[in-house]
């Protein structure tokens, strides 16, 4: 499962947790998403909600959530509602505050004072303006935020003076940088395939790759490699590096120093020539034929980027879309692609979007489409806007049944750099606002689950996948409020409420489908042991306890409101003194 979806999980949960005020438990998951989307304002917005329930212990921050609501008054993404909301769980102990946004044509500044701070700007421009943002009450503290946008120069950078009580502090404005997409610069030189892999470091992972490139060079008549050393530290790396670069149908390139994953593949696309185009990650496994495997997609002309499956590739993932695993051993990785080959030959399956760890783009594509969009703090999703720009053209993007690509996964460009992906995320659902929807309809329908399983199948007796992390699905216990005047969440065996229960409503009893809360990674465990039961052809609903068996039941079809407070009266004395008696259509069993 990716980042976005399993803090879209844990999202849901919290809110559930906090409507049954089980803040203790609401507050871990909140926690837990924000480690994986550190940038959702929404979960920035609800941590600020829970704080004001904190009980704080000794030697505990007095407003522990103040960095989150600083977090969201930066946001590039909440509104104003949320970012208002944000006051209320400041330290008024560190006010005045000055909170800096770079926007894409000014940047933001949002100044929160109490009453009697002073806070002063000096160095503006004509078209610098202030735009109130909101007040609220921050620790017992009334304060007001105010938001101020500076232009940016498209020559240079400026300044500008902010003194907040007799504390002076410079602010550097920048200019603006021309972020449009690269045109693709290329040469009359013709090959069967460029292969461009930037490389930052990498060790023995790197070593491995380049390997199993040069036999694939050494396979298909007429390719080239180019790598691009995008800042590389290490000795080792270098000395690797020029002695591949020794070869023929290799060239080597430098960018400036360390300018990110964009920077390197659009280096290397404005020196390749004519033919199509692989990316490839410098920790990626190549097994042999795959390159022309993949090749073979483009025969067809409307597609423009072909994708092979992997342990480690996002929606081409072997445990399915967004659930990585270690990589194989090399010969497991042989045999997982001959099984592809062997099973799905020529087989491509229409996809959203390709994945960047190995992705062909066919010639025309690339004329077309360009480089890869500078949109995008560099390593992630420009990719995806690439095929999506394709696929407005009319290209297709699929992903080769047929082929199978190792993936070490998180090696030269570091770890995952939650705050990136979470910010280009964004920045993607700005651009493309259907793709969201679109990668949802893909994920459940998952076309490519039987090629899959019978890649998984083909390997099970000698290897079987080790997932490298875990979605944030495992049931979670809990107990339910059951005060005197708490609502009882009882659990009902259905997907969802039938219309017979969703238009009535009890005093005390709340029907939740079993099935909803599985898929939030919650079970439901009621003090009183309450469950029900849904009899869809008798419309009859059953309550009892896990250890009693059932209590009453009551006839759905022709029952009134009146009928419903009854039964719900009945299951409740049960359940408090031991004593069961039926009227109207409750009846006890």
């Amino acid at each position: 499962m990716d980042t976005g979806a399993a803090s879209s999980i844990l999202l849901k949960r919290a809110r559930i947790l906090i409507a049954l005020e089980k803040f203790e438990l609401a507050r871990r998951d909140i926690s837990s998403a924000l480690a994986s989307d550190p940038l959702d304002p929404e979960l920035l917005a609800l941590s600020c909600f829970v704080s004001r329930t904190e009980t704080i212990e000794p030697g505990e921050p007095l407003f522990p959530a103040h960095d989150h609501a600083v977090e969201l008054l930066r946001s590039l993404f909440a509104t104003p509602v949320q970012r208002t909301a944000a006051l209320s769980a400041l330290d008024p102990g560190k006010l005045p505050l000055v909170v800096d946004c770079d926007l894409s044509v000014t940047k933001r500044l949002t100044f929160v004072q109490r009453t009697g701070d002073q806070v002063r700007l000096s160095g503006g421009a004509a078209n610098d303006f202030p735009q109130p943002l909101g007040k609220g009450m921050a620790g017992g503290v009334a304060v007001f935020a105010v938001d101020y946008f500076l232009e940016r120069s498209a020559e240079e950078d400026r300044s500008v003076d902010i003194v907040a009580n007799d504390v002076a502090k410079s602010v550097r404005v920048p200019a603006l940088m021309g972020r449009c997409t690269m045109p693709v610069a290329t040469g009359d030189e013709e090959r069967s395939v460029w292969i461009i892999v930037p490389v930052r470091d990498g060790g023995t992972a790197l070593e491995a790759c380049l390997e199993t490139v040069l036999s694939a060079l050494d396979d298909v008549q007429g390719s080239c490699l180019v790598i691009v050393d995008d800042g590389s530290q290490q000795e080792a790396t270098r000395r690797l590096l020029e002695e591949v670069a020794r070869r023929p149908d290799v060239r080597l390139l430098r960018t400036a120093g360390a300018c990110g994953f964009t920077a390197a593949v659009n280096l290397g696309l404005c020196a390749v020539g004519q033919g199509p185009v692989l990316l490839l990650n410098s920790d990626t496994w190549l097994p042999s034929g795959v390159l022309r495997r993949l090749l073979a997609h483009l025969d067809d002309d409307g597609i423009g980027t072909v994708t092979p499956l992997s342990n480690d590739a996002g929606g081409f993932s072997l445990c399915g879309p967004g659930r990585r695993c270690a990589m194989p051993p090399p010969d497991i990785c042989v045999r997982l692609a001959d099984a592809a080959w062997a099973g799905h030959r020529g087989k491509a399956i229409d996809v959203p979007n390709g994945n960047g760890f190995c992705m062909l783009i066919s010639a025309s594509c690339l004329h077309e489409v360009g480089a890869l969009s500078g949109h995008y703090d560099s390593g992630y999703y420009e990719e995806v806007d690439f095929c999506l720009r394709a696929g407005r053209l009319g290209f297709r993007n699929v992903a080769a049944a047929d082929c199978f690509v190792g993936h070490v996964g998180s090696v030269s460009y570091g770890s995952a750099k939650t705050r990136l992906v979470a910010a280009n995320r964004r920045r993607l659902a700005r651009r493309f606002p259907d793709y969201g929807s679109k990668y949802e309809a893909f994920v459940a329908t998952d076309p490519l689950e039987p090629v899959r399983a019978s890649l998984l199948a083909a390997v099970a007796a000698d290897w079987q996948p080790v997932r490298t992390e875990e979605a944030p699905q495992d049931l979670m216990d809990f107990e339910l409020p059951d005060g005197p005047s708490d609502p009882l969440p009882v659990p009902v065996s259905v997907r969802r409420l039938p219309a017979a229960l969703r238009n009535r409503s009890f005093e005390r009893l709340r029907l939740v489908p079993e099935a909803r809360l599985s898929a939030l990674g919650l079970r439901l465990r009621p003090r009183l042991g309450l469950a029900a039961d849904w009899q869809e052809g008798r419309w009859e609903l059953r309550l009892g306890t896990v250890e009693d068996g059932p209590i009453a039941s009551l006839s759905c079809r022709e029952a009134e409101s009146e009928d419903f407070r009854s039964f719900e009266s009945l299951v409740l004395s049960s359940l408090t003194n031991g004593e069961t008696r039926g009227f109207g259509d409750a009846v006890p069993i």
